[in-house]
């Protein structure tokens, strides 16, 4: 029978079987490990976000906007965070991109009002994108507000945070 090339046969039917195995299995991973990094960087972005805010550390117009209209916002506040969710919105045509969507919940034990809170909100996603552009090389494609982020498969935006 090995006169035949019934070995190598068998040989190349196993290798080629293992190498598409092996395929399938690569992109299915490439693809987690993509939507992990940015979970992981939205993550590090609501921390750095939550550690601006709380030392009150804001670019001069935004420290002279906030001087005039909302001065509690120069003194040290408290955010904690509760969660994160990511939510997958479908293919977007404009990017030809899938597009996720991260909502954050986070309290504050201060008093504010909600427009003071919809301002700590936006340093908080502005950080996570910016965190999620810098991950990714990709602060060329954004604007200076990071928005939309952009990963290599994913244009990824921010809802406003939850405060609870």
């Amino acid at each position: 029978m090995d006169d035949h090339g019934q070995i190598s046969a068998e040989f190349v039917m196993i290798v080629g079987i293992g190498l598409v195995t092996t395929l399938i299995f690569a992109h299915a991973s490439l693809e987690a490990i993509e939507l992990n990094t940015i979970t992981s960087t939205a993550r590090n972005g609501i921390t750095e976000g939550i550690a601006m805010d709380s030392m009150a550390v804001y670019p001069s117009e935004k420290f002279k906007k906030y001087s005039e209209t909302y001065p509690r916002l120069k003194t040290c506040s408290r955010v904690v965070y509760i969660d994160t969710r990511c939510i997958n919105l479908g293919y977007d045509r404009t990017y030809q991109k899938t597009k996720l969507q991260i909502k954050i919940r986070a309290s504050t034990p201060d008093k504010m009002n909600q427009v003071e809170m919809d301002c700590l909100g936006d340093r908080i996603n502005y950080y996570v994108r910016k965190n999620i552009c810098k991950a990714f090389k990709t602060e060329d494609r954004a604007n200076i507000y990071y928005n939309p982020a952009f990963s290599d498969h994913y244009i990824i935006t921010t809802s406003n945070v939850e405060w609870i």
